[in-house]
Order: C-alpha cells, then sequence, then structure tokens
C-alpha cells in the first residue's frame, strides 16, 4: 500500500492595497479534510456568520467560507498570518483571497488527477474487452 502525501506547500508574496505591506511566506496545508475537519469547518463558518447565518449577505458568507476553510487547512503559516488571529484580523483583504484560491487550486488539482486516473481505467477496460460480434 502507498503512502498518501496529506499535506501541500505553497509561498505567497502579496502587496496589500490598503496598507502597502509586503505579505510573504510559505504555508504548507492539509490536501483532505477528515469527517472531524469539515464539521469544524462548518462550525467556524456558521459561528462567524451568528444566529441569523441563513440571512447573511453574500459578502458575509463568502468570507466566512474564505476564512473557516484557510483555519482549517493551514497547518503551518508565517508569523504575521499566526498574529493577525489567522489572518481575521488583516485590513488588506488580498492575502486570505489568494491563500483561499492557493487551497481550491489544490483542491481542483487533485479532482483533476482522480478524473485523469479514471479515464485511463476506462482506457485500459476498453482496450481489453473483445470487440463486439456482428449478430
Amino acid at each position: 500500500m502507498s503512502v498518501i502525501d496529506t499535506t501541500s506547500e505553497f509561498t505567497v508574496n502579496i502587496d496589500g492595497q490598503r496598507t502597502g505591506t509586503n505579505y510573504r511566506g510559505l504555508f504548507k496545508v492539509k490536501k483532505y479534510l477528515s469527517h472531524a475537519d469539515f464539521l469544524l469547518k462548518e462550525r467556524i463558518y456558521l459561528d462567524m456568520l451568528g444566529p441569523y447565518a441563513e440571512k447573511a449577505g453574500v459578502a458575509a458568507s463568502n468570507t466566512a467560507e474564505m476564512m473557516s476553510t484557510c483555519h482549517v487547512r493551514i497547518l503551518e503559516a508565517p508569523i504575521w498570518w499566526k498574529e493577525a488571529g489567522n489572518g481575521m484580523s488583516l485590513v488588506d483583504e488580498e492575502p486570505p483571497l489568494e491563500i483561499y484560491q492557493k487551497i481550491k487550486k489544490i483542491d481542483e488539482d487533485l479532482l483533476a488527477a482522480v478524473r485523469k486516473k479514471g479515464q485511463e481505467a476506462r482506457d485500459d477496460l476498453l482496450a481489453m474487452s473483445p470487440p463486439p460480434t456482428a449478430g
């Protein structure tokens, strides 16, 4: 049985438009969420939106999705991220958005790899199948 690599790393080098601050550093993130991670992400999402989550606006819902995802997926981060309460107290929007986009890119790449393997398996099965006989 092969060992599955469950983490991924990426770097950021972002200039905040509001403050002009340069945010750079290495992030190590989970590629996959356990059931417990998924439930924690959902709890954080709902906590961010408060008791009237179903009435939250699109911007608030998107921000809660982005920040709850980052909170659960990030394993290691630069000190500026940690000091900002896992990005929550940053004034600049660019760092959490870029980090979230990089996490979602990891998801997209994993899905593409699964689809590719599925297509290869399908092609192998078709190549092994005998040709249809004329009836």
